[in-house]
């Protein structure tokens, strides 16, 4: 939370949240962003993001994943100008929304043997029980 670049803040957030959405292996960006509106559903009535959250999210998956690759994607909303500083500010919103109610979901939960290990994470999305 106290990064201010958005090349860490952004996908340190985004991993924050991977922890709870714990993807399988060989899953990708369309199952982090059902599992991710799941957690964070109040984010689709949200007058700064609405209707575009889905997107939102997909592009958050891959920056994260760009930027854990060593490249800076963001140098690419900076030549936007204006609208790259709003696409930017939208993609921060989201992403603390998101970590923030992925970590409350998670400490709220009363499944407290579903984070035993990630095999158990994984295994209690797969079957329904969490969140």
């Amino acid at each position: 939370m106290s990064r201010y670049e958005l090349e860490f803040r952004m996908p340190e957030l985004v991993r924050a949240a991977e922890s709870v959405i714990a993807l399988p292996k060989g899953t990708g960006r369309e199952l982090f962003r059902d599992r991710a509106q799941q957690l964070a559903s109040e984010l689709r009535m949200d007058a700064f993001v609405g209707p575009e959250l889905g997107g939102l999210l997909l592009e958050l998956y891959d920056l994260r994943s760009a930027c854990v690759h060593g490249k800076v994607p963001f140098l690419d909303l900076q030549k936007m100008g204006d609208a790259g500083a709003l696409r930017a500010g939208k993609l921060s919103f989201v992403a603390e929304k998101l970590a923030r109610a992925a970590l409350l979901v998670a400490l709220r939960s009363d499944r407290v043997e579903a984070f035993a290990t990630r095999e158990d994470l994984e295994r209690a999305w797969k079957e329904g029980t969490f969140p």
